[in-house]
């Protein structure tokens, strides 16, 4: 075998190991984004579901019309958490389940809606509507009949902004949620969230417009691909000076 023959192998196999060296790396890199990103998103879903139950005040509203305030204490605080070091998806996931938990047993305590207030120190208010978590595989908008909630204007003066949040995920294709109106029956088209990956990404409409006086909304989930597509954490938010 000639010594150009041995020249020519040498450099095809040095060429294939920098290939190879190049997508290895490639995939470590990747993974390594993923990973970042859904752990991001866990904390984001964490952050928002602790920042509503520790040291919040609710206001529940029984079937009476009275109206109740209690004080809620989360067990495990954002200060807390700022201490650890670092959480597997497994330790965040069930924290998240549990403060969800603690929301949903709420709700169902204050007939179906449970109202967060975040004051700031310019004095605007922040109310938070919590309606719930659910999904739908159907392609065609599809009421959660567990998310809903009476949003009655009157009981809040100097309206700055209301919108629709929630976390979204589905597999393949589109997930999208929005409110609907069963008062007056009208969808709320402006309320409308879409997320398009299986990473739970906290989304937030536009401002929007509700009715006035009383009226009974609940959140309609739509995939555009027949896959399920799942909303975690959906509430109203409304701004008032």
């Amino acid at each position: 075998m000639s010594s150009r023959t041995l020249s020519t192998i040498a450099l095809v196999i040095s060429v294939i190991g920098m290939l190879l060296v190049a997508s290895i790396s490639f995939f470590v890199f990747s993974t390594k984004k993923i990973n970042d990103a859904w752990q991001a998103s866990l904390e984001s879903r964490l952050v928002v579901l602790e920042k509503a139950l520790s040291n919040q005040l609710f206001v529940r509203d029984d079937i009476s019309g009275k109206k109740e305030t209690v004080e809620v204490v989360a067990s495990n605080s954002a200060d807390a958490r700022d201490n650890d070091v670092s959480e597997s998806d497994g330790e965040l996931l069930s924290r998240i389940e549990e403060l969800e938990s603690q929301v949903e047993a709420l709700q169902k305590s204050s007939g179906g809606r449970t109202t967060v207030i975040n004051s700031a120190n310019d004095g605007v208010k922040e109310f938070s509507i919590f309606l719930g978590s659910g999904d739908s595989s159907s392609t065609t908008w599809s009421d959660i009949d567990g998310l809903q909630a009476k949003i009655d204007l009157s009981k809040y003066s100097n309206i700055k902004e209301i919108r629709f949040e929630g976390s979204l995920s589905i597999v393949g294709g589109e997930a999208r949620a929005r409110l609907y109106n069963k008062t007056t029956s009208q969808p709320i088209v402006e309320s409308e969230i879409m997320h398009n990956t299986n990473t739970a990404t906290f989304k937030t409409s536009g401002n929007i417009h509700l009715q006035q006086g009383e009226n009974l909304y609940v959140v309609q989930i739509r995939s555009s691909s027949g896959e399920r597509a799942y909303l975690s954490g959906g509430r109203v938010t409304i701004i008032v000076d």
